[in-house]
């Protein structure tokens, strides 16, 4: 069964979890957030979402192997939906199922501030 986490393991990495076309997607929720990002961005969230579950059921007896893999996974979703939240956060208030009250206003600009936590300001670190 350890062949076959492997094999899975593989299979996601060269596909969904292909690290330059994850990057990629960063990288254009960074620029801006298209329509088309944030598409690739929930479909990317849905597609690891499915793979997590799978990790859950199918490898029981192997948490000394999967539950790094899933913390990291999760950290990754994590941060795309950051990314994305902050790219355009009706669009992603639209797909939680939240309206964009000023509640939402208000977390858009803490994620936005979280984001860029920590940088460096004009009079350095």
């Amino acid at each position: 069964q350890f062949a076959q986490l492997h094999a899975e393991l593989r299979s996601w990495e060269e596909s969904l979890g292909e690290p330059a076309s994850t990057l990629r997607l960063s990288a254009d929720l960074e620029a801006g957030g298209t329509a088309a990002a944030l598409a690739r961005e929930e479909a990317w969230q849905q597609g690891s979402a499915t793979f997590l579950r799978r990790l859950e059921i199918a490898y029981v007896g192997f948490e000394d192997v999967v539950c790094p893999l899933q913390l990291a996974l999760y950290e990754v979703k994590h941060g795309l939906r950051l990314q994305a939240m902050a790219a355009s956060p009706t669009v992603v208030a639209a797909q939680d199922g939240t309206a964009a009250t000023d509640v939402a206003r208000h977390a858009y600009a803490l994620v936005t501030s979280l984001l860029r936590f920590p940088a460096a300001g004009r009079d350095g670190p």
